[in-house]
């Protein structure tokens, strides 16, 4: 069971992607080649704004140890409700090519956004390539960055409402330690599992 991380007070999230990808360089000159593969995911570094200690609690499920953790994804300034969420069309999809349906027709989805696809239970990231408008019927394929790292289902969600991270946690040493004016500084990594 994942843990439901707070929506309010983050302030930074800084997405980072860890590459699956192989790269073969020549060991005597010649051009460096690149093999896109499954298995590319995100990590991102968080921040929360400074809280008494007694309000810090509230986010003290990211020192599990054995619990994935989810958190909602920060886009500033970007208007997600008039896009709405949708559901994979198709079986086994796979690739980097999402057909979705039940989106608000005539929506715009931007270049580099989050979506969440949540698959059996866990949450899976991913960035829009380039942007997409949703068509009168209410479906679109969405390029993604990346290759997906399961065969999604058909029916699946696919929000781009509100996406989040689901991953491990590791936390700053000193997140739990009161300042001179009893404030906790609560910064941590987390990393998608697959």
């Amino acid at each position: 069971m994942a843990f439901i991380l707070p929506d309010t007070d983050l302030i930074e999230f800084r997405p980072e992607l860890i590459f699956a990808r192989n790269e073969l360089v020549p060991e005597y000159g010649g051009p460096l080649q690149r093999r896109n593969r499954m298995g590319a995911r995100y990590r991102a570094r968080c921040r929360v704004a400074p809280q008494y200690y007694e309000d810090a609690q509230e986010w003290a499920d990211i020192d599990d140890e054995t619990e994935t953790c989810v958190l909602p994804i920060l886009q500033p300034n970007i208007d997600t409700s008039k896009i709405g969420n949708g559901l994979i069309n198709g079986s086994g999809i796979a690739g980097s090519s999402l057909p979705v349906d039940g989106l608000i027709a005539n929506g715009f989805i931007r270049k580099n956004q989050w979506l969440t696809i949540t698959t059996d239970g866990r949450r899976y990231c991913y960035r829009v390539k380039s942007a997409v408008v949703v068509g009168a019927d209410t479906s679109v394929t969405i390029p993604l960055r990346t290759m997906m790292r399961v065969p999604h289902a058909d029916g699946d969600l696919v929000e781009l409402v509100a996406p989040s991270m689901e991953g491990f946690v590791t936390v700053d040493p000193e997140s739990w330690a009161p300042d001179e004016h009893q404030m906790c500084h609560i910064a941590f990594t987390i990393t998608e599992v697959e």
